[in-house]
């Protein structure tokens, strides 16, 4: 049995995601809360398998109670985001670096006919995230240095023959470890670097504008047409595959 602790301050989402999660006998909803505050201490005494978190909530917000959790008593966490925009979704991606594992969308409501789709993919997160093992996460940060939203320079083209392509693929869980990858790459990297994240839809520009803020790299969503640029990282967008087609990105359904 799957044990999960819901912390919303919105008693309709609450109501929501147990009737998702209910679909499943394997999943059981052992505590909800409203507030950070309470997150952390009844994780502390729960010890539930997983916490699905808002990023705004009172008494504590949901990237203080993150880093508390990581912290004291480490367990895996799936953020709720209210908004799928880049800017929005910055407090998920913040909660990421502190050690939560992967975003969704909050649900505002279920369609009768989408209910059991919903249900079945909220569950398949639920069980893969639920499964990784956490580690503790200190509370000191290094202090964050924001990149300058300039134009990007014009990046030199790969030399003539053989691509050079750091292709990386990173499933549910995935968006910190990718991160961690990237934070180690050389600012001369001589090659082209493309990445596939499994994440909910919507999604992937928020992570692409996340990993850009935190590399030294320039990361962009890619596009059609992109071409591949040495020491340039495109990442997928959602619901395409990412193709490479005569030295530029050819997206496909």
């Amino acid at each position: 049995m799957i044990r999960i602790l819901i912390a919303d301050d919105s008693e309709l989402t609450r109501v929501v995601l147990c009737d998702l999660l209910s679909e499943d006998p394997d999943v059981e909803v052992v505590g909800e809360v409203s507030d950070g505050r309470s997150a952390v201490e009844l994780t502390a005494k729960l010890k539930p398998d997983l916490v699905i978190m808002d990023v705004m909530m009172p008494v504590m917000g949901g990237l203080e109670a993150v880093a508390e959790i990581m912290a004291a008593t480490p367990t895996p966490i799936l953020m709720l985001s209210a908004n799928i925009d880049p800017h929005d979704s910055r407090g998920a991606f913040a909660a990421i670096k502190l050690g939560a594992l992967d975003v969704m969308a909050k649900p505002s409501g279920v369609v009768t006919e989408a209910f059991s789709q919903i249900a079945g993919q909220l569950v398949a997160k639920v069980k893969s995230l639920s499964r990784i093992r956490v580690i503790h996460h200190y509370r000191a940060q290094r202090p964050k240095i924001e990149k300058a939203t300039l134009p990007l320079p014009p990046e030199a083209p790969l030399p003539p023959g053989p691509r050079r392509i750091l292709a990386i693929g990173a499933s549910t869980g995935g968006p910190k470890a990718v991160l961690h990858l990237l934070q180690q790459f050389p600012k001369n990297l001589p090659a082209a670097v493309l990445i596939v994240q499994h994440i909910a839809d919507g999604f992937a520009p928020g992570f692409a504008d996340w990993l850009d803020r935190e590399s030294e790299l320039p990361v962009r969503l890619a596009g059609p047409g992109n071409e591949l640029q040495a020491g340039t990282i495109l990442v997928a967008p959602n619901n395409a595959h990412l193709t490479v087609q005569s030295n530029r990105i050819v997206l496909e359904d």
